[in-house]
């Protein structure tokens, strides 16, 4: 008789903590899906601000560097004498691993330029960081030559397919002027494209 009721007991529990499972997983997704429509709608409004901003010439689909080099840039930023031009920001899905990609042309004498290190955030808010950053055939370090662009290559671990683009990427260097203090460079609405 106690056995019996220790049975059906059990039984009784493990029905509502499947379905507690199943509620989870069915909120998970709800929420995955508003964040997912939020994102786009996101995404939609800053392109049609950008396409409506747009001054082009006629048949030329992106604006191109202006140090002679014909690379379509995304953004472009200086800091301390140094032009940072994000050139793209490329996914790759088998990774879950984001490439950004800037051409750094020095404006001053040349000089080194550190990295401190490089950050993502994403229009659900999270965070991604590295250190994985190549300064032309070096690491993080590497002497810039005047007036001659540099290509450097920053790659993010650990983004997922599903994100479509980073709200912010920051790459802070360490300033020439201020040994040890670090200057900030960002870019807004980096989008990705996924291969």
């Amino acid at each position: 008789m106690k056995s019996a009721f220790l049975l059906s007991l059990c039984i009784s529990l493990a029905v509502p903590t499947a379905a507690l499972a199943q509620t989870t997983d069915c909120e998970f997704m709800k929420s995955e899906v508003s964040r997912l429509k939020a994102e786009n709608s996101f995404l939609r409004k800053k392109l049609a601000v950008a396409t409506a901003g747009s001054t082009l010439a006629p048949g030329r689909a992106t604006p191109a560097v202006s140090t002679g080099v014909s690379l379509a840039t995304i953004g472009k930023e200086t800091v301390e004498r140094v032009e940072f031009s994000l050139v793209k920001c490329e996914g790759n899905r088998k990774a879950q691993t984001v490439t950004v990609e800037l051409l750094l042309r020095n404006m001053a004498p040349t000089r080194d330029l550190q990295f401190a290190s490089a950050k993502g955030i994403d229009a659900s808010g999270e965070e991604y960081k590295t250190y994985d950053i190549h300064i032309g055939s070096g690491n993080d370090r590497n002497a810039l030559p005047t007036n001659v662009p540099v290509k450097t290559r920053i790659t993010i671990p650990k983004v997922l397919p599903t994100t479509q683009s980073l709200v912010l990427f920051a790459c802070p260097v360490y300033s020439d002027s201020q040994p040890g203090r670090e200057v900030m460079v960002q870019f807004e609405n980096v989008p990705i494209a996924w291969k």
